[in-house]
């Protein structure tokens, strides 16, 4: 159900004009930008968008760096025990510092994704306040589903229990999409995880 439902949304977007990509980005920085979770953020992790089938994060990343916020982006590394993981690789988010890093960062990798080389930790930073997750599709519910890959699950996972384990705040998990990514329905499984807001295009859903 999960891959059917993957390819009608990638269909979809890829169907979608790079204008109306372009403009439901704009949209969707304008709405995060009033989001009170994000106004009291400090430290947020986005994503960098892929070159089809994603809405644009440049927008939203470059605002953020505007409003002093600390930027932090995910890079695939090796799991150091994977004898004790179900996968070998795993998500760390890592500070950069400036548009200008990003815009220097070359695709690499399997999933030939623009990743920071180096940088902070956010465990070490003090954790993060928010999270801006991809994914493949989304319910007005708060409902994500994703690439398939597991990332994110098990990243935001591992940070929920970080923050259990140093009296911390967890993060404010919030997604964005095209309006061509929002769906009646996700089949879900125990470990998805359910977000605490969607932007879609110009709309603001809240779990």
């Amino acid at each position: 159900m999960k891959r059917a439902l993957r390819n009608a949304i990638r269909a979809r977007m890829g169907a979608v004009s790079a204008e109306s990509i372009k403009l439901q980005s704009e949209h969707i920085a304008a709405v995060l930008a009033q989001v009170p979770e994000y106004q009291s953020a400090q430290r947020v992790a986005f994503y960098l968008h892929m070159d089809q089938g994603e809405v644009q994060t440049h927008g939203m990343i470059s605002q953020a760096f505007d409003n002093r916020k600390q930027v932090f982006l995910p890079k695939i590394v090796d799991q150091l025990n994977p004898s004790f993981a179900k996968e070998k690789k795993k998500l760390d988010m890592l500070r950069i510092d400036s548009m200008a890093d990003i815009h220097a960062l070359e695709p690499q990798g399997k999933y030939q994704l623009r990743e920071p080389g180096s940088g902070v930790n956010c465990f070490e930073a003090g954790g993060l306040d928010m999270i801006v997750l991809p994914g493949m599709g989304f319910t007005k519910r708060c409902e994500r589903i994703g690439h398939g890959k597991g990332f994110y699950d098990s990243f935001v996972r591992s940070h929920m229990r970080w923050c259990e384990e140093n009296n911390k705040k967890r993060p404010f998990l919030i997604a964005v999409g095209a309006r061509e990514q929002l769906v009646d329905s996700i089949p879900t499984e125990p470990h998805d995880q359910t977000l605490d807001a969607v932007i879609i295009d110009n709309e603001l859903f809240r779990a």
